[in-house]
């Protein structure tokens, strides 16, 4: 079968991990894939990298960068960025600056012929949220060609999001999808509502994309006992949305009844600095490791070397972070976001608390002080992995699914 997946974008981040995951997956299962986005992946990051080593994909900023037009426009955007902060962009600001100048509202011929040619020749079009304006046009030349359109949402739609101005033009057209997959069923009811879809979905969660045996080998059975000093770590990107200013706040509240208590937060972000600072004033510097951007066998030690993982984000499509602390065996506080409260039971498998409230985590916090309760926690987290989240649940109806809907190769 030939499918074509689409991504909305391949930068770094949970969505990264599972485009390529299902590529792997796919590939695994003697398909042919095509994989493309709309917007140029950085020649120095890690997916570019891992998906180059399993296939040629496309960019629709890289083949526009390759035009007469393109290459005049982006010369003039880095002559202007030279002159102006008196240095080459970064690489960063490089992807920035062609996304500011790439063919948009007043080109849309190069973004149609753009979907028209990833449709061509596919038996089954595989598109991941979040769902900005060229997935949209994909579904809709999909469904023109005669091709089945699944698209996975990555996030939780609320009515902010699928109103933003990026967004709208997708709910106009979702109904050229074939099949919606969310997370869990609060999300299918809310993509319903917000999307106004009315056709087939389908529930299928996350896994530990790529490092599920070895979290799933990581041994709590020396875990600390009663009293003893405890380190609770977060990893996520340091930005609006994802509560580590409240994870801060709490761990001072929490220090009060753990004073040998560590923390550690990985991840990067635009926040990071505001956040050292935020840890300076609450005086809890000394006990709050900064660890930086997290992945492979760094992110592994990262769940191996703490006690207890925390959630303190405000809105979710998972996260697979939670996944991840789950198969590593972890004792859970999150806010009840995303898929979590679909996931863990509050009280039995993980603490839930208020979003935003870092009295309320703070209070969990303490609670894991008893060794028995982490035990219990983490235990039935992991086993509770093994049952809705691993690969082997997971992933066959993910092929189930392209099976169902693809046209078999001709």
């Amino acid at each position: 079968m030939r499918l074509a997946f689409i991504s909305s974008s391949l930068e770094s981040g949970g969505l990264e991990h599972e485009v390529e995951a299902n590529v792997q997956l796919a590939l695994t299962h003697a398909h042919e894939v095509r994989l493309f986005t709309p917007y140029k992946v950085r020649d120095d990051s890690r997916i570019r990298r891992n998906l180059e080593q399993l296939l040629t994909f496309d960019s629709g900023q890289e083949e526009w960068r390759r035009s007469f037009y393109g290459r005049a426009v982006l010369s003039l955007a880095k002559a202007k960025h030279l002159l102006t902060a008196r240095r080459r962009p970064s690489s960063f600001e490089e992807v920035s600056l062609g996304r500011r100048f790439m063919p948009v509202a007043d080109q849309p011929g190069f973004w149609d012929e753009q979907a028209r040619r990833v449709v061509a020749g596919s038996d089954l079009v595989h598109l991941f949220g979040k769902p900005k304006p060229f997935m949209a046009r994909v579904a809709t030349s999909a469904r023109a060609a005669g091709v089945k359109v699944i698209y996975e949402e990555a996030s939780q739609v609320t009515a902010e999001y699928a109103n933003r101005r990026l967004h709208r033009q997708f709910t106009a057209s979702s109904a050229s999808c074939d099949v919606i997959i969310a997370r869990c069923q609060r999300h299918i009811d809310d993509i319903r509502t917000h999307y106004q879809y009315r056709g087939a979905t389908r529930v299928i969660e996350q896994w530990a994309y790529g490092t599920e045996d070895d979290l799933l080998g990581i041994d709590r059975a020396g875990h600390r006992a009663t009293g003893q000093a405890l380190t609770f770590g977060s990893i996520g990107r340091l930005d609006d949305g994802k509560g580590m200013d409240t994870i801060l706040k709490a761990f001072a509240r929490a220090k009060q009844h753990l004073p040998d208590s560590r923390l550690r937060i990985a991840g990067a972000g635009q926040h990071a600095t505001d956040l050292r600072k935020l840890a300076a004033d609450l005086r809890i510097d000394g006990d709050t490791e900064f660890v930086g951007h997290m992945d492979g066998g760094r992110k592994i030690a990262f769940y191996a070397g703490i006690d207890a993982f925390v959630i303190a984000s405000l809105n979710e499509g998972g996260p697979i972070t939670g996944v991840e602390a789950m198969a590593a065996g972890l004792p859970i506080l999150s806010t009840p976001v995303g898929a979590m409260p679909e996931r863990l039971e509050h009280g039995t498998e993980a603490l839930f608390f208020e979003p935003g409230s870092a009295e309320a985590l703070a209070a969990s916090m303490a609670l894991l002080q008893d060794a028995s309760l982490r035990h219990r926690l983490g235990c039935s987290a992991r086993h509770r992995y093994g049952l809705r989240n691993h690969s082997q649940v997971c992933a066959p109806q993910k092929t189930a699914l392209w099976n169902e809907l693809g046209r078999p190769i001709r």
